[in-house]
């Protein structure tokens, strides 16, 4: 594994065995706050984009669809490591697995640093786009509302380049193969692409699989999460593909 694999495999273990130095453990606890908020929050959320009539409280969308810690600090640390200078998150959610991007950008204090994340429900942006303003005023982030259909292809058309993209918007089959295939272009040269529940449905399970057979130089199928590292310019590399375990 190269030294792009090695950033990699650090994430991991700083995330599984907690190695990390002490300058980040108040970074850590303060992410961790914003959950803690969330969890005893009654804001109401409209979903009836989605389906009439469905309006739920703040506190139980971040219990059931909020990125656990565990895996927040494996995104901060895969961003980190790799002194990424743009992400791309597919799927805000309440903006708490966003903020361990968007803090570990700003750390990695690249020129141009570029944090955007899409979703279709309102009141869902909302609430993500204080929580990232309070994070950086500079507001080097851009929280794009609307159905993907539509947001989607404005950041096929631009000329922006991600060393990271984040998918866990739409658990289907067809959506998830079309993300992949789309964005491919706005992938810098060499990139980390994350599938999150690749194990939540037969559906998903189907796409992680017939992802594994598409355009990347190596796979790492953490079972809630799956991960494409593609190099552009080395399109002879023989697949490899591997299996580690983070947390349930």
């Amino acid at each position: 594994m190269d030294s792009f694999g090695s950033e990699i495999a650090k994430a991991f273990n700083s995330t599984k065995f907690n190695k990390f130095s002490d300058e980040l453990k108040p970074v850590f606890s303060e992410l961790e706050e914003y959950r803690k908020k969330l969890l005893h929050s009654d804001q109401k959320i409209d979903f009836t984009i989605f389906e009439e009539g469905d309006i739920k409280l703040t506190k139980e969308v971040c219990k059931k669809a909020a990125s656990p810690e565990k895996w927040c600090r494996l995104f901060f640390f895969l961003t980190y490591y790799s002194k990424a200078s743009g992400v791309l998150e597919i799927g805000t959610n309440l903006g708490v697995s966003g903020q361990y991007y968007l803090k570990a950008l700003l750390l990695n204090n690249t020129i141009n640093t570029n944090f955007k994340t899409l979703d279709g429900v309102q009141d869902l942006c909302n609430i993500s786009e204080k929580r990232f303003s309070e994070i950086n005023s500079e507001r080097n982030f851009k929280v794009i509302c609307g159905m993907y259909s539509d947001t989607l292809p404005e950041i096929e058309n631009s000329d922006d380049q991600y060393q990271i993209i984040f998918i866990d918007g739409n658990h289907k089959f067809k959506s998830t193969i079309e993300y992949y295939t789309m964005l491919y272009n706005n992938l810098a040269d060499r990139a980390i692409i994350i599938f999150d529940d690749i194990n939540w449905s037969r559906e998903m399970k189907k796409a992680w699989s017939h992802i594994k057979k598409m355009r990347f130089e190596y796979s790492i199928d953490l079972y809630k999460l799956g991960i494409i590292v593609v190099n552009k310019n080395n399109t002879d590399a023989k697949k490899l593909n591997f299996k580690l375990f983070l947390s349930y």
